[in-house]
């Protein structure tokens, strides 16, 4: 056996290390714990990215389509409009040729 005088700072030196053990045991946890919330915060976060990037995506996607769509109703109402001045001036042509023809009729019974 050690002598009595031994004992309490022996006892004393295992205690303060036994303490310092416990603290960071509990240190070596709380981290654990702060690890697994970090983890849990960043998979929360991905998954709110990936909603955004869908959701942009989506939204781009019908944009594209409405630009299109938007562009083919220009270019029907411009093609319409094309057609109609062809139309009229195919009409004055005709109108011209008419008028040149009476006058020319008009001269030759006269």
């Amino acid at each position: 056996m050690l002598p009595n005088t031994f004992g309490p700072p022996i006892a004393e030196k295992l205690d303060e290390r036994a303490s310092k053990i416990a603290e960071g045991l509990a240190a070596a946890e709380r981290g654990k714990s702060d690890f697994e919330q970090a983890e849990k915060k960043v998979a929360e976060l991905l998954v709110e990215g990936r909603t955004q990037v869908t959701e942009m995506v989506n939204n781009a996607e019908k944009r594209a389509a409405q630009i299109v769509e938007e562009a083919k109703s220009q270019a029907a109402s411009e093609a319409a409009r094309i057609a109609a001045q062809a139309k009229a001036d195919v009409e004055q042509e005709v109108n011209r040729a008419r008028e040149a023809l009476r006058e020319q009729v008009a001269a030759l019974v006269t």
